[in-house]
């Protein structure tokens, strides 16, 4: 199942023998037959419409993630979740929103490269290392009139020594802040659906 975050509500990519972790009541249900069916789950997820979500099945669910992301400019980023030794969460306020440092994938870097880089960046914290990957969050969104679907690779670190937080104010950061478990069960009700979704094993 490939789940993607589209006006930030989810629409499933799957076969109807997979649907498992799917929740929620006003999802409706759309059998592929061409790109017209992608059209129009897109439509209905980013225009307001008040669905929780959109199930599209197809038969070959391989097949449909390769028509789904033929409608979009493809792009990948990088983050961190990032522990200092109190067991305390490294979260950012940004537009409004509690959110994870992560950043584009520069040419010829890996994602463990850029994750680590754009957690320095952003924030100043450069002292980590990666622990273990996490499972990556898709989104869509729209720049310059062109669709854009990013993958975004998680990596779950630890914070070796910390000296204080430098922002990176030109990517519109405020705060930066290391919270405990209740902290975060707070900050995700002011996230983004996919962070609330990367963050639902910890909370």
């Amino acid at each position: 199942m490939y789940k993607v975050f589209i006006n930030d509500k989810p629409l499933y990519l799957t076969s109807r023998k997979n649907t498992t972790g799917v929740s929620g009541k006003n999802i409706p249900e759309i059998d592929y037959r061409s790109e017209k069916e992608i059209h129009t789950a897109y439509a209905m997820l980013s225009s307001n419409t008040g669905y929780e979500g959109v199930l599209l099945f197809s038969e070959d669910e391989k097949l449909l993630w390769e028509k789904f992301c033929g409608q979009f400019k493809v792009l990948e980023a990088a983050g961190g979740l990032v522990w200092n030794e109190k067991k305390e969460l490294l979260m950012i306020y940004r537009l409004g929103k509690w959110d994870l440092p992560k950043g584009k994938i520069e040419k010829g870097e890996s994602p463990e490269e850029a994750a680590l880089r754009e957690v320095c960046e952003e924030t100043g914290v450069c002292d980590c290392e990666i622990v273990h990957e996490l499972i990556p969050t898709y989104h869509t969104y729209s720049h310059k009139e062109k669709k854009i679907l990013k993958k975004t690779f998680w990596f779950e670190m630890s914070c070796k020594s910390f000296s204080g937080f430098k922002l990176q104010g030109e990517e519109g950061i405020k705060e930066a802040k290391w919270m405990n478990k209740e902290q975060l069960k707070k900050a995700v009700e002011k996230s983004y659906s996919s962070i609330n979704e990367l963050m639902k094993p910890y909370l």
